[in-house]
């Protein structure tokens, strides 16, 4: 691999080490991601997205505390960087302090307003509040920055039948049959119990 390579001859090149943990993480080897982008870390304590990528991975490992110090450097050195507000209101969701997760999902989408992620994440939010209406708003927000992000079309469907708009919800439902979504069974089976699906 030319990134190992490189490394060979640079140990301490930031940038390839980023890179080859991207390309771990890709395919499914987290903790090797986390060797490459706590080594990135050391090389360079200035680099927002190192750090922003080794919180991530420690957020998919479940190691929250661990998680949180990372992305909290990576703000403290870029406090405009959307992906690691919208991390770490992953992290304040996972450790139960969903008024922290939200203002962090805010922070991200003011940011980048076509950040879907960070849209949807919002809506889930908002709606296990019972905020549907904002929810509903943040979740097509999602869906229009990012046409097959299948939980997002999720969201935006079910909010639409929390608010007893149960023909808007099968049209979603076909919006993202179009985009190739494929719409979870279980949510097809509660709308179809409040209303049968249109024909034609």
């Amino acid at each position: 691999m030319h990134l190992e390579r490189a490394l060979e001859l640079r140990p301490d090149l930031v940038t390839a080490r980023v890179a080859l943990g991207n390309t771990l993480m890709r395919r499914g080897r987290v903790d090797e991601a986390v060797v490459q982008y706590r080594a990135a870390v050391a090389a360079d304590p200035t680099s927002a997205r190192a750090f922003n990528n080794l919180g991530y991975a420690l957020l998919q490992q479940n190691r929250y505390p661990e998680a949180q110090e990372a992305l909290e450097r990576a703000l403290r050195n870029d406090p405009n960087l959307a992906t690691a507000h919208n991390d770490l209101g992953m992290v304040k969701a996972r450790r139960g302090d969903a008024a922290a997760a939200r203002a962090q999902f805010e922070r991200a989408v003011a940011i980048d307003p076509r950040y879907a992620d960070a849209h949807n994440n919002l809506a889930a939010m908002l709606l296990s509040e019972g905020r549907l209406q904002a929810g509903l708003a943040h979740a097509e927000l999602a869906v229009a920055a990012q046409p097959t992000l299948a939980d997002a079309h999720g969201n935006r469907i079910a909010a639409l039948a929390r608010l007893g708009r149960y023909a808007d919800a099968w049209a979603a439902v076909r919006t993202a049959r179009a985009a190739g979504v494929a719409v979870p069974g279980w949510l097809l089976d509660a709308l179809a119990k409040l209303m049968p699906e249109p024909r034609g």
